[in-house]
């Protein structure tokens, strides 16, 4: 009994290593055969034979293991059309590679037919496959009796049983035997095959740990605060008493001592437990992003995976259309997350599938237009700082404008006559230029699943076009969908995720900026206006009842150059690096959202689609619920903050902040300049990054502290040096205060701001 199971476990492993290897070599069979038929070069065409040879007999002695006879036979006759194509130093046709083709399409499909044990769905595939081993025999028959040593015998044919045959040209013996045992060289190279789920689960595992490493640091600084309120309580009691005894009962004395005894003992105890705490937090921080690192580096795969299948495509519909047409792809080579390449893969094939069909023309008509008799598709990659750009491009024909003006809907009035708003609609569900309606096209439904399919990867598509050369389609991507570094913004109690790259500045805007036009709102921005959408207000959130009685707003532009909108938020709660989750199936027809994530404090935080909210703000009217501003007098003398940091984005994230709070603020961008708006604006008090060039944090408030007239300043450190000795050298050089930006919070700013005044 227990042979006979483990006999059948050894067979559904050995079974499940073979389908595998279909699919692996029905891929190298078909890029091969795409790869010779274009090639003139002798020596090329001659290599390229003997690898269809060897993959052939290779997957030929694997079937004939797991006796899968249909699969073998097939095999059989295409290894035996190759070997006389090398023999003879033939070329082979057009009619030829597409059979071969087709043959590999069948055996990929039997291979899936068996993976998912519908053995009584194998019939279909088997005689389709039977079919085509014919016609392959047929073609191996003709070139034997054209041969030119007049032989007129036939190769044997392949009986059950029968060994895989010789060894093809090329082939080492010992890789036949290797193959007997369905063992793949890349079985024993190193590599080892592991299923995407696990990595996805692996990976998520990996997020709670980034969670449970924020948690630590907020363990460190709670500790940290309980050591502060105890060495609090010795002082107040020694500035009670002063220099003079307590006036008390002598036998109350002892008491008081053990009392004062065991406040020093709570502080040392809590000090030694806030530096354990911290050890810990750094050992685990260390162990959590090696993971993730190591996860990241375990999902990255080349971009030229995302393009398999394309070459076979501009193939087969170039011949069914009578058009000539070669492919291109350009950066193959950069690595990207997994999810990316699997959400670009279906967006590739609709655009390639366009370029041909409303693209590229008739070799004809590329003539009267001096263009070569075959069109050409680009696909290329590149690396746009911490974007992935891929560009599809045809030199077809371009856009048929006119045509798209008829068939769009005119469903945004008058502006869309504007050509760049005209080619956003080819997006639109329905809309096409075809005046036929195909098997593969015509019906509207391509780019609108392109569109669609981009944005839930957090992306952009754009398009552009030369009359008569051609057009060109740009998806802008995230490197990664998986974990990005967020910035969380507050509408109506809930807090919301913004991919940075989808924001380009945040604003503070004050009343009079704000203009109406037929009821919608519009701020002045980069010399123009531009729409404002009331986040709250349009998800049917509970939102303020009236605008602050500083007067003014928190927006941030999104959209791309020439076409931004203003999100109107209630603040911007800082920068969280977040581990994206899928929503799910119920939710994943929201396309305001792309996804959802758990911040360390057991938050949901929902991640908003920017092209979703762009659409939105521009195409509907979304200004008129804005709430009025409180008529409330302005503060006679607001403190003057001073903040100072290399990075824009946190310098605009504080000015905000501080400004929502009602102090006034001015910036500089390093220690120097800094020193320069002190002497000629004062402040009353500074909030410093460290890390800056010219002058640093650690020298700026030392050079305050030397100063006459600011040595008693008030500093704050806000930096994301988390060492114990750069916080002691920070308090050292005189700094008031020292946070983290891992951990920090906008409250806690505040507040520390507050006391420090």
């Amino acid at each position: 009994m227990d042979a006979d199971m483990h006999a059948e476990d050894s067979k559904r492993q050995l079974m499940g290593l073979f389908l595998g290897e279909i699919q692996e070599r029905t891929r190298d069979l078909e890029r091969n055969l795409l790869a010779i038929e274009p090639t003139t070069n002798a020596a090329a065409r001659l290599e390229l034979l003997k690898a269809l040879l060897r993959t052939t007999h290779s997957l030929k002695g694997a079937a004939g293991l797991m006796e899968v006879r249909p699969i073998e036979t097939a095999c059989h006759w295409m290894e035996e059309l190759f070997s006389s194509a090398l023999r003879d130093g033939r070329r082979l046709d057009r009619r030829q590679i597409g059979m071969l083709l087709e043959t590999i399409d069948a055996l990929a499909e039997y291979g899936r037919v068996l993976d998912r044990g519908e053995k009584d769905s194998c019939d279909a595939p088997e005689e389709r496959l039977h079919r085509l081993a014919e016609s392959i025999r047929t073609n191996v028959d003709v070139a034997f009796k054209s041969r030119k040593d007049g032989s007129t015998g036939h190769p044997p044919a392949l009986r059950a049983g029968d060994d895989a045959g010789p060894s093809p040209p090329g082939y080492n013996v010992a890789d036949a035997t290797t193959q007997r045992r369905v063992v793949r060289s890349t079985d024993l190279d190193g590599s080892v095959q592991v299923a995407a789920e696990k990595l996805d689960s692996l990976l998520f595992r990996s997020g709670e740990l980034l969670i449970s490493r924020s948690l630590g640091r907020t363990r460190v600084d709670q500790t940290a605060s309980l050591q502060e309120l105890t060495k609090s309580l010795r002082r107040q009691a020694s500035n009670a008493f002063g220099n003079r005894p307590p006036v008390l009962p002598r036998t109350q004395l002892p008491n008081l001592r053990q009392k004062d005894e065991i406040l020093v003992d709570l502080e040392n105890g809590l000090r030694k437990l806030k530096q354990d705490l911290a050890d810990d937090s750094r050992i685990l921080e260390r162990a959590a992003a090696s993971l993730a690192d190591g996860l990241h580096r375990a999902r990255m795969q080349p971009f030229a995976q995302a393009c398999r299948g394309l070459a076979r495509i501009v193939r087969d519909m170039s011949a069914d259309q009578g058009k000539l047409a070669e492919l291109a792809v350009e950066g193959g080579g950069i690595e990207i997350d997994r999810s990316i390449l699997g959400g670009l893969q279906d967006s590739l094939r609709h655009l390639v599938r366009n370029a041909v069909d409303h693209g590229l023309e008739t070799p004809e008509d590329r003539a009267a237009r001096n263009k070569p008799a075959a069109g050409r598709i680009v696909i290329a990659a590149v690396l746009r700082g911490d974007q992935l750009q891929v560009r599809v491009e045809d030199d077809g024909g371009g856009i048929d404008v006119v045509s798209l003006r008829e068939h769009a809907p005119d469903k945004d009035g008058p502006g869309a006559q504007d050509e760049e708003e005209l080619l956003r609609r080819v997006f639109l569900p329905g809309v096409s230029t075809s005046p036929t309606v195909t098997r593969l096209s015509g019906r509207g439904m391509g780019l609108d699943i392109v569109k669609n399919a981009v944005e839930k990867l957090r992306g952009t598509v754009q398009v552009a076009h030369t009359p008569g050369k051609g057009t060109a389609f740009t998806l802008t991507l995230p490197l990664t969908v998986t974990t990005i570094r967020a910035l969380l913004i507050v509408a109506g109690d809930q807090i919301f995720a913004l991919d940075p790259i989808s924001s380009k500045k945040l604003l503070r805007v004050s009343r009079e900026e704000l203009r109406s036009v037929s009821g919608r709102a519009f701020i002045p921005y980069d010399g123009r206006t531009i729409p404002v959408l009331d986040l709250a207000g349009w998800l049917g959130m509970s939102t303020r009842k009236r605008m602050p009685s500083a007067g003014s707003i928190v927006v941030i532009v999104i959209g791309t150059a020439g076409r931004e909108a203003a999100l109107l938020v209630d603040e911007v709660a800082g920068e969280q690096e977040l581990l994206i989750r899928a929503l799910g199936p119920r939710l994943e027809k929201l396309r305001i959202f792309s996804g959802g994530a758990i911040l360390p404090d057991g938050q949901i935080a929902l991640v908003l689609n920017a092209a979703a909210l762009l659409e939105n703000a521009t195409g509907r009217n979304l200004g008129r619920d804005l709430p009025p501003f409180e008529q409330a007098e302005r503060p006679q003398a607001r403190k003057r903050i001073l903040i100072v940091d290399d990075s824009p984005t946190v310098r605009a994230l504080e000015k905000i902040m501080l400004e929502a709070a009602g102090y006034q603020v001015s910036t500089a961008s390093d220690g120097s300049e800094a020193w320069d708006v002190l002497q000629t604006e004062g402040a009353d008090a500074v909030i410093a990054d460290v890390d800056m060039p010219r002058m640093d944090g650690f020298m700026f408030a030392q050079t305050i502290r030397q100063s006459q007239h600011f040595s008693n300043l008030p500093i704050i450190l806000v930096t994301a040096r988390e060492e114990p000795q750069d916080k002691t050298r920070g308090l050292e050089v005189g700094a008031n205060a020292y946070l983290l930006k891992s951990t920090f919070d906008q409250q806690q700013l505040l507040e520390l701001i507050r006391q420090v005044l």
